[in-house]
C-alpha cells in the first residue's frame, strides 16, 4: 500500500494570442479585451495529474497588469467591470476551455483613461489570481502567498499554490484597425507567446512500509518542518513582476508573515 502527499515549498507558459480588441467607451476611456492561448508545454500547466503532466482546470484565473513603456514598473489603474471607474491595478484572465487542445485565457482591461492610451503596453501576470496577496501600482513590489496550510490529494498538490509568474510581454495597438460594426479596434500581444515560471518548488511524499491493515486509512495531517539556516518555506513574499523569469527573487513580505513549517 502506498500513501502519497504533494506539497509546495519556497524557491526562487507559453501562450499564443488570438483576437484581441480595444473599444472606445464614452470618448474618454477604452476597454482592452485579450485572449491568451496557452501552448501545449508541460512546464506551463498548473496542476500535476499524477501521470507526469500538468493541466489547467475550470475557472482557473491569473491576475494581469499593464504599464506604459516609459514607466514599465507602474501599473495602469483599470476597472474590474465595464463602465465602472478605474480603481484596481490588476484584471482577471479566466480559462475558457481547459480541455481544449490549446487552452485560452480571456480577460478585459476596462476603463483605460485617455492619459494612459498608448501604442504599446507592457503586460505582466501572476497565476493563479488567488495567490496574489497584494497587487499595487508599484509592479516591483507585488506580493504572493504560499500558505503554511495546504490540502493536497493522493494525486496532486494544492492547485491554489502552484504559483507562476509571467515573463514580461507587450501589447501592441499601433497597427490596430477600426471595425465600425463592432465599434472596436484590433490589438495583438507582440511575439504571440508568453512564458510562465513557477515561483515555488513542489515535492511529493511517499509513506513507505505502511502495514497492509492500514491500506484504507486516510492521512489527515502531516507537518513538514524546515531545518538548517534558512527555515522560511511558506508565507507571504514580495517580488518584482517586471523582471525576467530567470531573474526572479523572492523576499519576505515581513518576518511575521513567514513560516518554517507546512501542514498538509
Amino acid at each position: 500500500m502506498k500513501k502519497v502527499l504533494y506539497l509546495a515549498a519556497s524557491l526562487a507558459v507559453l501562450a499564443a494570442c488570438s483576437k484581441n480588441e480595444i473599444s472606445p467607451l464614452s470618448g474618454n476611456v477604452r476597454n482592452i479585451a485579450l485572449s491568451v492561448a496557452v501552448e501545449e508545454d508541460a512546464s506551463t500547466k498548473a496542476v500535476f495529474d499524477g501521470a507526469g503532466r500538468m493541466v489547467f482546470e475550470n475557472y482557473d484565473k491569473f491576475a494581469g497588469a499593464i504599464a506604459k513603456e516609459d514607466s514599465p514598473a507602474t501599473a495602469i489603474k483599470v476597472a474590474t467591470q465595464a463602465s465602472a471607474a478605474a480603481n484596481s491595478y490588476s484584471t482577471d484572465f479566466t480559462i475558457a476551455d481547459p480541455e481544449a487542445e490549446t487552452p485560452v485565457f480571456d480577460g478585459n482591461i476596462y476603463s483605460v483613461v485617455s492619459a494612459d492610451w498608448a501604442d504599446t503596453y507592457r503586460f505582466y501576470g501572476i497565476f493563479p489570481k488567488s495567490a496574489v496577496y497584494s497587487a499595487e501600482s508599484n509592479l516591483s513590489n507585488w506580493a504572493v502567498k504560499l500558505s503554511s496550510e495546504q490540502t493536497p490529494t493522493q494525486s496532486q498538490w494544492d492547485p491554489k499554490y502552484t504559483v507562476m509568474q509571467m515573463q514580461p510581454a507587450s501589447i501592441s495597438t499601433s497597427e490596430s484597425t477600426y471595425d465600425e460594426k463592432w465599434d472596436e479596434y484590433s490589438a495583438t500581444v507582440n511575439g504571440n507567446t508568453v512564458k510562465f515560471a513557477h515561483l515555488f518548488g513542489y515535492g511529493r511524499i511517499d509513506f513507505a512500509g505502511v502495514p497492509e491493515q492500514y491500506a484504507d486509512y486516510l492521512v489527515k495531517s502531516v507537518t513538514i518542518k524546515a531545518v538548517g539556516e534558512n527555515k522560511t518555506i511558506a508565507g507571504n513574499v514580495r517580488l518584482d513582476i517586471t523582471k525576467d523569469i530567470d531573474e526572479i527573487e523572492l523576499k519576505p513580505y515581513s518576518s511575521s508573515s513567514m513560516s518554517d513549517a507546512i501542514v498538509l
